[in-house]
């Protein structure tokens, strides 16, 4: 009997051990696939973001991100030719998409305050990738028509860039704002 009782707990012991093993062996698969998955969206998205800043056209961008509470959510670009966008995200004047026509005197302040903040001599990036909940500010300028300086502004920004925010938050409002109309709405 006793014999019987130690095969039956070393068969049991040997079965567990084996099905252990093999969900070991199915979720680290499962992990393999997701960060693959994962690694694919990423790559995905940051050619879609590069290819909006490779754009030779674009003369400045600006954007703030979501918090946890009513911060102003909206992207703007301006093109070398004046042309303007804007979308309203969330707590905002304007909620939905809009263009506009810059003039030139407007290119020209947000060039001499970019010079005058020293844009473009700031690093790329004041961020900390283990904060995540604070809003984010992401600017690109393009100077003289050479490459695009882009920054991302969310912990211990200087406080002349966020002057700088402001001031083109400021700048934006003075534009003559339009709907775009979506696709749906034209037929």
């Amino acid at each position: 009997m006793r014999s019987v009782l130690i095969g039956l707990v070393l068969l049991t012991t040997l079965a567990s051990c084996k099905g252990h093993r093999e969900f070991r062996e199915a979720r680290k698969e499962l992990k393999k696939e997701r960060a693959e998955r994962k690694n694919a969206q990423n790559a995905e998205t940051e050619g879609r973001i590069d290819s909006f800043w490779d754009n030779e056209a674009l003369f400045f961008a600006m954007g703030r991100t979501a918090c946890f509470g009513t911060c102003p959510v909206y992207h703007f670009y301006v093109h070398n030719d004046g042309s303007a966008f804007y979308e309203g995200i969330a707590h905002v004047p304007r909620e939905g998409r809009f263009e506009a026509q810059a003039s030139q005197d407007f290119l020209n302040r947000i060039q001499s305050a970019a010079e005058e903040s020293g844009f473009m001599l700031m690093l790329d990036s004041y961020d900390n990738s283990l904060i995540t909940d604070l809003p984010a500010i992401e600017f690109g300028l393009r100077q003289n028509g050479g490459t695009m300086k882009r920054i991302l502004c969310r912990i211990q920004c200087p406080e002349r860039l966020q002057d700088f925010a402001v001031q083109i938050d400021e700048w934006i409002e003075e534009l003559e704002w339009h709907p775009v109309q979506s696709d749906q709405d034209r037929r």
